[in-house]
């Protein structure tokens, strides 16, 4: 029964050790979870209303600010892991999510170059809703550019979708007959 006591002593005493020798990290980490929590709401609010002020589509905002909470989650993830001395993780974990990172925009390049077209489209001030154009993959009137795709009606009032980065290689605006 005495070496069961000591035992039970002695694992109590190293995890006293050990919470007083991390309290300063946990406390550092605290503080640093408090502020960027603050930081990332007056970011968040302040990114959405410029970019609901720039771009009039909900989805180009959404799609910007979703962007911008991965960058800003991945670095305060990898600062925590830091913060508590374990900076080697925060390296390798860096690293290996690049090249994850790396993989899945090859994977989407498709996608990505669509999204792309997409924000440029929407910019351009020369093509716009209702505007008769013309494109390799066919012609008709803007009825709305997305993110990733425009759609066209055309004369036969069908509705032809065509990937946004069609559209920008190559388009004509035609004239209003």
């Amino acid at each position: 029964m005495v070496k069961g006591k000591k035992l039970i002593e002695e694992i109590i005493t190293q995890l006293t050790q050990k919470i007083i020798e991390y309290s300063p990290r946990l406390l550092s980490l605290i503080i640093f979870l408090t502020i960027a929590y603050i930081s990332l709401k007056i970011f968040n609010h302040l990114l959405n209303n410029y970019l609901a002020k720039k771009y009039q589509q909900k989805g180009v905002t959404k799609i910007l600010l979703l962007i911008s909470k991965i960058f800003i989650y991945y670095a305060i993830i990898l600062t925590s892991i830091a913060i508590l001395g374990l900076n080697e993780l925060a390296a390798s974990l860096g690293t290996a999510i690049g090249f994850l990172a790396l993989g899945v925009s090859i994977a989407m390049r498709g996608i990505i170059s669509d999204m792309i077209s997409g924000f440029y489209l929407l910019k351009d001030p020369d093509i716009e809703q209702g505007d008769k154009i013309e494109t390799e993959k066919g012609n008709g009137t803007v009825k709305e550019i997305g993110l990733r795709k425009t759609k066209l009606t055309t004369k036969e009032n069908n509705t032809l979708v065509i990937a946004n980065s069609d559209v920008e290689k190559k388009w004509t605006k035609l004239k209003e007959e």
